[in-house]
């Protein structure tokens, strides 16, 4: 189940109910198991530090960059010492060290008295978000909803990242969180109504904290960057610059022409501000049925003029020059556009020019 794949793919964590892959589980429980290709080598990582498997299922895996750091989810209580909250933590197994040890606490090490699910990793596997229903992992937790909490393995620190810009905590809960490559920046699925200014949809929406600058912006919006009339859903993606996020929804307004009413996947350019509906056929058609799970490459440049940033001739929808493709009028023949130039093919109508990549 739930398979993770490390960035350049040899490695690849799953859970699994099988007893046979590895010899001597004889736990009864979902583990967590790798992968490493090409070696075919299967190792359990679901461990206590003295090699004990563990007493409860583990769930979820999420996966560093290079696939040496593991985060998974686990109702085991023998993982680590003095695991006594009779719930659901987050851990990490690294497998440099091969220590496992449990991030679902809060900076003094105090462990979460509440279920904690839903682990992300940064690239390097030092930062750690998560969902927790516990309200003593950070001081002022008072709003008894899910948050959203990001752990530093480096200093130990925990803090809570689904809040408003002025630090007004959630009042509705939050969930699905994914990190940007560095951890800086943390997109997450909320319901609640006051994490930005003029939510008033009723909904619930995709939001991006920025750990840096402590701003919260909702993502789930329309190339206006109006709010939208139906629910946002995880899973959620992010590139690795915390640039672009993917998610699924079914409104029908976060794009024109958008009449089949299902679940749909998009991406938004949070540089840009532009909205792009995804799941569509070659041609343009709209998908007749729901979308569902998704993933999204290291880099996702909107879109991609060949040749080089802002030259005249073919915009391509791909960054690898294939794919529909419009010319950008060079009138004058210095190789450059002659304006800024709007995409305006299908779904991906008001993709201007200006938020290509190189």
């Amino acid at each position: 189940f739930t398979p993770a794949l490390s960035a350049d793919g040899p490695v690849v964590a799953f859970e699994s109910v099988a007893t046979n892959l590895i010899a001597g589980d004889t736990n009864a429980h979902g583990d967590i198991y790798l992968y490493e290709g090409p070696s075919g080598h299967v190792t359990r990582v679901s461990l206590a530090l003295d090699g004990a498997e563990a007493n409860g299922r583990s769930v979820l895996p999420a996966l560093s960059a290079d696939g040496s750091v593991v985060a998974f989810d686990s109702f085991a209580s023998n993982l680590v010492g003095a695991d006594t909250n009779d719930t659901r933590d987050i851990f990490v197994h690294d497998l440099l060290s091969g220590m496992t040890t449990r991030v679902s606490l809060s900076s003094g090490g105090v462990e979460a008295n509440g279920v904690s699910t839903d682990a992300a990793l940064s690239s390097s596997g030092d930062i750690v978000a998560f969902q927790s229903a516990a309200t003593n992992l950070v001081e002022g937790d008072t709003n008894r909803k899910a948050d959203i909490f990001v752990h530093d393995r480096r200093s130990g620190t925990t803090s809570r990242v689904s809040l408003a810009s002025d630090g007004t905590e959630a009042d509705r809960s939050s969930s699905r969180p994914v990190l940007s490559a560095s951890g800086r920046f943390v997109a997450f699925r909320s319901s609640a109504t006051n994490l930005v200014p003029g939510d008033t949809n009723d909904k619930a929406d995709i939001f991006v904290h920025d750990r840096e600058t402590g701003v919260t912006t909702r993502v789930s919006v329309d190339s206006d960057g109006i709010q939208v009339t139906g629910n946002s859903e995880g899973p959620l993606a992010m590139t690795g610059d915390g640039r672009v996020v993917a998610f699924q929804s079914f409104a029908s307004d976060l794009v024109p022409d958008d009449a089949m009413e299902v679940r749909d996947t998009f991406v938004h350019d949070r540089l840009s501000g532009v909205t792009v509906r995804v799941s569509i056929g070659a041609n343009g058609q709209e998908a007749d049925r729901g979308s569902f799970n998704l993933a999204m490459s290291g880099t996702m440049p909107a879109v991609n003029i060949a040749g080089g940033p802002f030259l005249g001739g073919n915009v391509y929808a791909n960054p690898d020059g294939t794919g529909f493709s419009e010319t950008c009028p060079d009138g004058d023949g210095d190789g450059f556009c002659d304006s800024p130039f709007t995409m305006s093919r299908g779904n991906v109508d008001h993709f201007p020019l200006t938020a290509s990549a190189p």
